[in-house]
């Protein structure tokens, strides 16, 4: 009988193909790991950016506290009745629309340059040994050329003649904001402000957080002394003519910030700020002009400070601000509180049309008292259900 070879070994089975149900089953659970982990990613990331955005913050009022240690005032080049006169904003993309934080940059980081002799130019020709690629001509918040003044670009940040900047943030949060089309204003306003895109050293720079967004600075008009009996006391549109007269003062002026609460793609996420903000303005602008000085009122106004809190939730007053110089970061969503925030659905109004009094911090929008645990009136700030980043200095 013939003998098995015993060193012929079997052939192993074929390995059987994943199935239809098993590959469906993998993809399943490679979505389902995905949507648990990019969420949270995305919050880091967030959360870094907001915490960036913070020490920013931070190194501009330590910068700002440095100045005004110097100077005995705070900074900015124009006054902040200067900054609020009427002729910032007189209609969607006429009016001069400087920032409030260029203007205070132009003291922090500098840039400014002397005049030689003759009569043009607010006291005559830019200083020769500017290039001309370099110079933003006739810069300020006024039209009369002589209240103006230009900036060499390639000097902001740059100790010369005795100067040494203050602050200069890292250059990814010092950027021109330039249009992006005719109908898509990242800063509404007029040249050297407006787009500028094909001479980009002609334009000043902006502060912006780690979202891309330009962040604004509100700056008090000390010269505004009247008690603050209604909100257009604390705050207003504008501070009336540029040339002083019929001026009518307030602490806070939202002409300041008219550059960008008036325009349509601002920052990264190319925001429409009359649509979406609760401090928007100009054309399109969602909210009236009573309900953005309103708004104003809560956004700048000390919650540890009201007139009277036992009036009704309307007519409580801040008797004072958050401080002399706060800054505004809008946070995540690149909306200066916006209208879609949590805040904005506790505040009064309906629909898109809401504002934010002062007396919230202290009464429900029904006027209700706000009551702790225990059933006594307790307080809150307005600004906690919004992801804005609004942080005072110059106190």
């Amino acid at each position: 009988m013939a003998q098995l070879n015993s060193s012929v070994k079997p052939r192993p089975a074929a390995r059987a193909a994943f199935t239809i149900i098993e590959l469906i089953v993998v993809i399943l659970i490679i979505i389902l790991i995905a949507a648990i982990l990019l969420p949270a990613l995305g919050g880091a990331r967030n959360a870094a950016k907001k915490t960036a955005t913070q020490n920013l913050i931070q190194q501009l009022l330590a910068g700002v506290g440095s100045f005004e240690q110097d100077n005995r005032r705070l900074p900015g080049y124009f006054t902040p009745t200067e900054m609020g006169n009427i002729e910032q904003f007189s209609g969607a993309g006429s009016g001069r629309g400087m920032s409030s934080m260029e203007n205070v940059m132009l003291d922090l980081a500098g840039g400014i340059i002397p005049k030689s002799t003759g009569t043009s130019g607010g006291g005559g020709p830019p200083d020769a040994t500017t290039a001309p690629e370099n110079l933003a001509e006739r810069v300020g918040p006024m039209r009369e050329i002589a209240q103006r003044v230009d900036v060499d670009t390639a000097r902001i940040g740059v100790s010369f003649n005795g100067f040494a900047p203050y602050f200069v943030p890292d250059n990814k949060f010092y950027q021109p904001q330039f249009s992006h089309g005719s109908d898509r204003q990242a800063q509404n306003s007029a040249p050297p402000h407006s787009d500028m895109s094909t001479k980009p050293r002609n334009q000043l720079p902006d502060v912006i957080d780690a979202f891309g967004t330009p962040i604004l600075a509100w700056v008090m008009d000390e010269t505004a002394t009247q008690p603050i009996v209604n909100e257009t006391d604390f705050a207003r549109l504008n501070s009336g003519p540029a040339d002083g007269s019929g001026s009518t003062r307030a602490r806070f002026y939202w002409n300041s910030n008219s550059a960008f609460l008036t325009a349509t793609a601002v920052g990264t996420k190319y925001v429409n700020m009359p649509a979406e903000s609760m401090i928007g303005g100009g054309t399109g602008a969602a909210v009236s002009d009573a309900q953005r000085i309103s708004t104003m009122n809560g956004l700048l106004g000390n919650p540890g400070y009201p007139d009277d809190r036992t009036s009704s939730m309307a007519t409580i007053r801040p008797t004072a601000a958050r401080g002399r110089f706060v800054v505004h970061a809008a946070g995540v969503d690149g909306v200066f509180l916006g209208l879609k925030d949590r805040g904005a659905k506790l505040a009064v109004g309906s629909g898109t049309a809401r504002s934010l009094p002062f007396g919230l911090n202290f009464k429900s929008k029904s006027g209700a008292d706000l009551l702790d645990s225990k059933g006594q009136p307790t307080s809150i700030d307005v600004l906690d259900d919004f992801d804005d980043m609004v942080i005072s200095g110059g106190n």
